[in-house]
């Protein structure tokens, strides 16, 4: 048996629709490169689908190559996957986290062409600590 190492279709946010939902009443998580938009939802509707979705927004405008857009995006879901283990959500919740660069980490992928691993995992993990903070 093969063991798959991405993300499940059912955990990450698709459509325009969805990402709209979720913005309307959300609470942003500002880090220094990083910020993450979460919308906490407490329900017993989502006992099915995975308790944690994420969905990924790039701008087009803050970071023009598509390039660099792809791989910014590649390396946050590799961060967000081996570290949702991270975020502890009670039962009766489920969280919609949706991950966005800030104008300072646009910046860094212009000018140096990419942005550190460890540095972008490193203020993804100070976020997640904030959001059980909330989550408690």
């Amino acid at each position: 048996m093969q063991i798959k190492f991405g993300l499940s279709k059912d955990e990450i946010l698709r459509g325009y629709n969805a990402f709209k939902e979720a913005m309307d009443s959300s609470v942003s998580v500002n880090g220094k490169y990083i910020s993450l938009i979460t919308k906490i939802i407490e329900s017993e509707s989502f006992n099915k689908s995975p308790q944690i979705k994420v969905g990924f927004m790039l701008s087009k405008k803050k970071i023009p190559s598509a390039v660099r857009r792809n791989t910014l995006r590649r390396q946050l879901k590799e961060i967000y996957r081996l570290n949702k283990a991270q975020l502890s959500v009670p039962e009766n919740k489920s969280l919609i986290i949706l991950f966005s660069v800030n104008s300072s980490c646009a910046y860094i992928i212009r000018k140096e062409k990419k942005a550190e691993y460890q540095i972008l995992e490193k203020d993804i993990l100070e976020s997640f600590q904030k959001i059980n903070s909330m989550l408690a």
